[in-house]
């Protein structure tokens, strides 16, 4: 609060400035038995010129000399200085009645509305009970589950910050703390307004920049802080007058969410803060319209402010320990890998390393090195000393955080201070507090953890950061404003793609991708393609880890079938219902092969299954075969049918769910994997297995571990030639082990079969396989290892495919427990107690229970990009010219969230499928499931 002291007044305001204190300083007599204070005091300015532009860092100096408890003369006004972390917790722990107050200064008033908010008002009832509400509001929106929760609010921004920053490029250094500040007030905007906004939208634009406006002038008007009456002073007086107007333009941007808000509110349902807020004014007398607007700025003044600068000194201090970085990423890659684009709350336990970090860069740049001052409640004796009711205390967290009594080398950074001999984060040790304590702790404690955990893992997940070369290294002293600030740094930030192999790796890539790209000519007169694209990489760092919205959020700009870059391939992009339609289905002939991509032929025994070969002669036999055995297992009744085997598998997934118990919250994802997987063995093999069955639980192992080696092995698909490059080859060898692993579970179980199989009678999936084997009228088609890969084609795209789709539909269902009560309903009074589990006679008598089963499949499709097509032939689409063989994406996503089609798409609303009976309607255009076509 100390820098910025002596702005350029003139001659006439300072000699006004000392004649009226010096005036009063006559007048004025010091309190007695007050701790001692330090030499070099100044009439009026008191030891203000001693602090100078650092003011923790001589407080804890002079900690040496006085002792942890001292005071200091602030102007006129004495502020008993606390040191160390004994005396800050004996004062606000042990003697927290005393010292929970805030001080009358006038700068704080000012911003708190003279008492109206809650982190700067006075400690009396009415903060006690606004305290309590806006803990109990903050707790409750925090433990809301999925979409609309505040995790996922913080992962979706923090999914949009490293989105932006790829778009951005790597190609120059630049300073990233704008884009920070974004997405910190984005995410405040969704919790206190239940929207988060685009960055480009207005509205935001306007509430961000009155935000840094009032932040700035806060920051500048600290001289007001000391010297109140200088509000009065003419010359002067501006700065006070100009924070007023930025104040009041914050508050009219929240009287008019306030307003929207009231008259869409419903009271049982609460969206966010806001409404939270409305539902207590209806219930309590502590809270008026006026606390409304001061509490809901005090959530973007503070919660912004901290929460940057704590990323931003988290970033530098990642550009200067390289090493650091590297186990931080390294630890992120090895429990992440590419299962998720950002991390979850739930990693947080098994990243022990990233958050001990963490706490590291809260501990070695405290954001409020002397917190936010305290005032005792009333005259109070501590340590011996007597300080008066109202005197203002400054607990100097710089002091605790930089104590060689308690940290080693305190200036080292070194996160593993906060690991125990078994690597996990220890417990909250002593002389550590980010967030002050006692009674005023900070109240966004819990929000600000999980924003620093999720953004600056996130970050570390797929950029790398790092000093442009020949840069001097930056200063690590930062300067105090409302915060203690780090310097502007330029820093480049390598994509975590390349990140992630050597320096070799990356020069072996780049030579020759180049020496390719010289032999490289890109047709002409393909659909127009997106600004952005780079050499080597294309489109894919725009992509990101979201490249269905993204392809959607272009359709906007390029139309309906535009051209992307995937490396350094052409890909075709279909979008919307039409433009898939008329490829798939009436240009079926045309656009019915896959693509030469090196992952798919892979998985596919490079032509051997069904699902991922060629368009040809071959594949349509094996297809015809495969469609004929299916519909012949599907139409078998009773004991032993398809229906009757998926029927088993729900009632003993029931089952061991309830011999599981509801004690405890749990995760259903394994039991929804194992029944599907044995389903699966049910049609395949010709029996179930019991979920402790060794075999079986050696398949589901070998399966999860197969699709989990498949995530992490997109790179290669993109550029096949790394299976060949030292120090990224082993992706590819690991596959091929767990791929021999499945095919030798299969090869044992297709033996057994031949040794007991009856031709006339076939039991199962192998058997219908083996016969056609033996008819020998398609030896072009079959051999022993297409039957290999084409049931190893049933596991890899039946278990996943099926799992996902129950566990969004068992999401969607938590988060609508209305849609989930209307499901029961029907299925009680159609199945009574007659029926365990439903049958397939009954579908059509549970409308509502199929219409929700589709909206579930629209609204989250679990292959959003499906799978890609080829082109068989040079083909004429809609005016553009598609050689053979380019690759071709039909983004279902897009078909299934058009609003054209779907009103509201993101609103989960089953009603979408039935008509004005109730009836199912008839497979609705734009809704694309399983796709179209022949493929």
């Amino acid at each position: 609060m100390f820098s910025a002291l002596w702005p350029e007044i003139s001659i006439q305001t300072i000699a006004l400035f000392f004649v009226v204190f010096l005036t009063l300083h006559v007048f004025f007599k010091r309190r007695k038995n007050l701790p001692p204070s330090p030499s070099g005091s100044w009439p009026v300015v008191g030891h203000l010129l001693s602090l100078g532009r650092a003011p923790h860092l001589k407080l804890t100096e002079w900690r040496k000399q006085y002792g942890d408890v001292y005071t200091v003369r602030m102007g006129m006004e004495d502020v008993v200085v606390l040191n160390g972390y004994r005396a800050i917790k004996e004062a606000l722990v042990d003697y927290k009645d005393a010292f929970s107050n805030r001080p009358d200064v006038y700068l704080l008033n000012l911003i708190s509305g003279f008492g109206k908010d809650i982190a700067i008002s006075k400690f009396n009832q009415a903060y006690k009970e606004k305290r309590k509400f806006a803990y109990s509001a903050l707790r409750n929106l925090g433990m809301r589950m999925g979409p609309g929760s505040m995790e996922e609010n913080i992962r979706e921004e923090a999914r949009q910050l490293c989105m932006k920053l790829s778009e951005q490029g790597d190609a120059h250094p630049r300073d990233i703390a704008d884009n920070l500040t974004v997405s910190v007030a984005n995410i405040i905007c969704s919790m206190v307004f239940g929207k988060r906004y685009d960055y480009d939208d207005e509205k935001f634009l306007e509430l961000s920049k009155i935000v840094n406006k009032v932040a700035a002038q806060v920051g500048s008007s600290q001289l007001m802080a000391v010297f109140p009456f200088l509000r009065f002073i003419p010359g002067v007086n501006s700065t006070n007058r100009i924070l007023v107007e930025c104040i009041e333009e914050t508050h009219a941007f929240l009287r008019e969410e306030i307003t929207q808000h009231r008259e869409t509110m419903d009271n049982e349902n609460p969206r966010d803060f806001i409404d939270l807020l409305l539902n207590e004014l209806q219930k309590t007398d502590c809270f008026t319209e006026e606390n409304i607007d001061w509490i809901i700025q005090d959530l973007f003044f503070a919660g912004i402010e901290t929460t940057v600068t704590s990323l931003r000194w988290g970033l530098l201090f990642m550009v200067l320990c390289p090493e650091e970085q590297q186990k931080v990423q390294a630890e992120l890659d090895s429990i992440l890998r590419t299962d998720h684009d950002v991390p979850t709350l739930a990693h947080r336990s098994q990243l022990p390393y990233t958050e001990a970090t963490i706490m590291e860069i809260q501990r070695i740049r405290a954001i409020l090195p002397l917190g936010v001052p305290r005032a005792p409640n009333e005259d109070t004796t501590f340590r011996g000393y007597d300080i008066p009711a109202g005197t203002q205390v400054l607990p100097n967290l710089w002091s605790a955080h930089m104590d060689p009594e308690y940290w080693s080398d305190p200036e080292k950074f070194d996160p593993r201070r906060f690991l125990d001999s078994d690597g996990k984060v220890a417990t909250r040790p002593e002389s550590y507090m980010p967030f002050s304590t006692g009674r005023r702790v900070c109240l966004g404690e819990q929000l600000a953890k999980m924003e620093l955990f999720l953004i600056f893992s996130s970050l570390l997940k797929h950029f790398t950061f790092k000093l442009p070369e020949g840069a001097a290294a930056p200063s690590t002293d930062g300067c105090m404003t409302i915060t203690l600030v780090p310097p502007t740094i330029n820093m480049t930030m390598l994509a975590a793609l390349l990140s992630e192999v050597s320096i070799r790796t990356i020069a072996v890539f780049l030579v020759v991708s180049f020496t390719l790209l010289v032999f490289f000519k890109r047709r002409k007169n393909l659909p127009p393609s997106p600004s952005g694209s780079w050499p080597v990489v294309g489109h894919l760092l725009s992509l990101g880890r979201a490249p269905h919205l993204k392809l959607t959020e272009w359709r906007k700009q390029y139309g309906d079938v535009y051209t992307v870059r995937m490396g350094m391939e052409d890909v075709v992009v279909l979008n919307g219902y039409r433009a898939i339609k008329e490829a798939l289905v009436d240009y079926k002939d045309a656009f019915s092969s896959r693509p030469n991509v090196y992952m798919l032929n892979l998985v596919s025994g490079f032509g051997k299954g069904i699902g991922l070969t060629k368009f040809d002669h071959v594949y349509k036999e094996k297809r015809k075969f495969a469609y004929s055995a299916l519909r012949n297992l599907g139409m078998r009744m009773g004991p032993g049918s398809m229906e009757e085997n998926i029927r088993e598998e729900a009632r003993q997934l029931c089952l061991k769910m309830s011999e599981q118990g509801d004690a405890q919250a749990r995760d259903i994802a394994d039991n929804l994997t194992v029944s599907v997987a044995n389903i699966i063995c049910s049609m395949v093999f010709g029996k179930r297995y019991d979920y402790d069955d060794v075999k079986f639980v050696e398949l589901t192992k070998i399966v999860n571990k197969l699709h989990a080696q498949l995530k992490s092995s997109q790179l290669m698909t993109v550029f096949p030639f790394l299976r060949f490059i030292p120090g990224v080859n082993s992706t590819n060898r690991i596959l091929f082990e767990y791929l021999n692993e499945v095919h030798t579970f299969i090869r044992q179980e297709i033996t057994k079969h031949r040794e007991t199989l009856d031709n006339k009678n076939p039991r199962d999936f192998i058997d219908l396989l083996l016969n056609e084997l033996q008819t020998q009228e398609h030896t072009d088609c079959f051999t022993e290892e297409n039957i290999v890969w084409i049931v190893q084609g049933l596991f890899l795209a039946g278990v996943e495919t099926t799992a996902n789709s129950l566990r969004w539909g068992l999401l969607y269902m938590v988060l609508c427990p209305e849609e989930q009560h209307k499901v029961q309903a029907e299925l009680d009074s159609v199945l009574g107690a007659d029926h365990d589990v439903p049958t397939l006679a009954h579908r059509s008598q549970l409308p509502y229970t199929e219409a929700t089963i589709m909206e579930i499949q629209r609204i989250r499709a679990i292959l959003p990009l499906n799978l890609p097509h080829a082109t068989n032939e040079d083909t004429t689409f809609r005016g553009y010219d598609i050689p053979a063989g380019t690759q071709v994406l039909p983004n279902l996503w897009s078909a299934n969230m058009d609003p054209e089609f779907w009103p509201d798409p993101e609103k989960f609303d089953p009603r979408r499928f039935l008509d004005s009976d109730g009836k199912v309607v008839t497979r609705q255009e734009s809704f694309l499931p399983f796709s179209a076509g022949e493929f």
